[in-house]
């Protein structure tokens, strides 16, 4: 539907061409990507009506309670309210922070959803529409925007790199470069219209957050800021971006050999002498490491009531260990990956201690990244 009012809009029978896209498209692009989040949200989630764990809403919801209701200490330890084997905490300090913000929110207006202990498996008609308007409320803040922002950011850039290309260029690339400006100059608005329009109508996306029940919008929506920033040679914000996904859900931790290569190459290349390389490198990093101990900070220096002291690194290596849980083995049976999916012709479980088939997957994993990690930094 969306693209035949492209096309209808950019190519009608009036010579109307993409320079005279209406303003008003992408505002629709992005109303019915909302309004498909609610059609997906209007049905059961995961593990509705299904004790006693009742899927990830209610581990989302439990977190909620959790984070409230006790001391940040507590967050990701075993304690009296906080039963580590019931949906323990196990995302990062901004997953903890979010669920902090919208467990505050959520308790203002229906105590009964987070109480704590007498909450769980709370599923009423009206709980369950305030925890879907809130993964809603984060897409609209976070993933869309993040994602028109983008490829504005990339068209832009493109277009940009293309009309200077041709002075420099080679004879055999002078071509394609007359091409490549012509095409840009006609179709970048559609272009931004159409790239935005498939990110933010992503199945895959929709189905596990509005569905299943995730925030995942949070991380992806960071991450793509992140991109729209190093595009725009703006890497210490960037850089900062890509943190704060990581803080929020591991799985951004999939992107990470890819900006760090990134990175890591753009400011070798970009400096001519070893103190400017140098330089470079370090304001990245003192940017990365700024913005962990800022999210991580609080379970440094929260104070141990029995003993009137802070925490220190005890505090931090709790939190990490939850998670990382080598402890329940390499991989679990339901996640997709190649463990997995590899597990009936061998039982790597059976087969492998926890710490043999963590340096098995470390090793093929570096070994598999090697290549490309080398050729984004030479």
């Amino acid at each position: 539907m969306l693209a035949a009012v492209f096309e209808s809009l950019t190519w009608g029978g009036d010579g109307m061409n993409v320079s005279s896209l209406p303003a008003w498209v992408v505002p629709l692009v992005f109303a019915v990507s909302v309004f498909a989040r609610l059609l997906v949200a209007s049905h059961p989630h995961s593990g509705e009506n299904d004790p006693p764990r009742f899927g990830d809403y209610e581990a989302q919801r439990h977190w909620m309670e959790i984070t409230i209701h006790t001391p940040l200490r507590e967050w990701y330890v075993g304690t009296t309210h906080n039963d580590l084997g019931y949906w323990g905490l196990d995302y990062p300090p901004l997953t903890a922070y979010q669920s902090w913000v919208y467990g505050k929110v959520l308790h203002r207006i229906d105590p009964a959803i987070v109480s704590l202990t007498t909450s769980r498996g709370h599923e009423s008609y009206g709980s369950k529409l305030l925890m879907r308007y809130t993964v809603i409320v984060s897409d609209i803040a976070f993933l869309l925007p993040a994602l028109l922002v983008f490829h504005r950011t990339f068209t832009n850039k493109l277009a940009g790199k293309l009309s200077a290309g041709g002075t420099g260029a080679k004879s055999g690339e002078r071509t394609d470069l007359a091409i490549s400006k012509k095409f840009s100059a006609k179709t970048q608005k559609l272009s931004i219209a159409y790239a935005f329009t498939a990110a933010a109508l992503s199945p895959a996306q929709m189905l596990i957050d509005h569905g299943h029940f995730q925030y995942n919008g949070i991380s992806l929506g960071l991450s793509v800021y992140a991109a729209a920033a190093v595009i725009s040679d703006w890497d210490v914000i960037g850089s900062i971006l890509f943190t704060l996904a990581l803080n929020h859900k591991q799985t951004a931790a999939y992107l990470s050999p890819a900006f760090f290569a990134f990175l890591l190459g753009k400011s070798l290349r970009n400096n001519s002498t070893s103190y400017t390389k140098v330089a470079a490198v370090l304001r990245l990093g003192i940017a990365v490491v700024g913005t962990f101990a800022v999210l991580w900070a609080p379970f440094y220096f929260a104070i141990d009531p029995e003993t009137g002291t802070a925490d220190g690194v005890r505090g931090v290596k709790t939190v990490f260990q939850r998670l990382v849980p080598f402890k329940r083995g390499l991989y679990e049976d339901y996640v997709s990956n190649v463990w997995c999916f590899t597990n009936p012709f061998f039982k790597w479980k059976t087969w492998l201690s926890i710490e043999t088939a963590t340096r098995l997957a470390l090793l093929c994993t570096v070994t598999a990244i090697a290549p490309a990690v080398a050729h984004q930094i030479k």
